[in-house]
């Protein structure tokens, strides 16, 4: 069984969670612990790690996974041509690694400062060093990096 990504209507990343459970489907939809500040008031909200997406877990073989297109609050199944592109299960790993008890992915951006250098670790920029310049709500990080 393998890991793969299904992209969600907009803001129904829980309706599609609900709706593939209820068919059987082993699915994971991480989420993150947001602080929110409106009104002079301080909040903590649940909210996807990634928004727009969610994680099933499926044997291509034996699984009528067509069907999830068909799920609402589902857009599709991630696919490359015609079949699903498969997620590196060790990525799934280390996501669930970092899950806390309360079921909150630790990003770990909590800790960094702009200012700091930084290593790029994957993409066609990987193994660059870098300065961090800025570090949004929405976890979007500005890099500063010479070629």
């Amino acid at each position: 069984m393998n890991w793969y990504a299904v992209q969600t209507q907009p803001n129904r990343e829980n309706l599609a969670l609900a709706h593939l459970e209820r068919q059987g489907f082993d699915v994971w939809l991480p989420h993150i612990e947001r602080i929110i500040r409106h009104a002079r008031q301080v909040k903590s909200v649940r909210r996807p790690l990634f928004p727009g997406y969610l994680f099933i877990n499926l044997d291509l073989e034996t699984t009528r996974w067509r069907t999830i297109n068909g799920t609402v609050g589902v857009k599709n199944i991630v696919s490359c041509g015609h079949a699903p592109s498969v997620v590196e299960s060790e990525f799934i790993t280390a996501l669930k690694a970092r899950e806390n008890l309360d079921g909150f992915v630790d990003t770990g951006y909590h800790n960094m400062k702009p200012g700091q250098e930084v290593e790029i670790l994957s993409g066609p920029m990987a193994g660059q060093i870098g300065k961090l310049l800025s570090l949004d709500a929405g976890n979007r990080v500005t890099v500063l990096h010479q070629m």
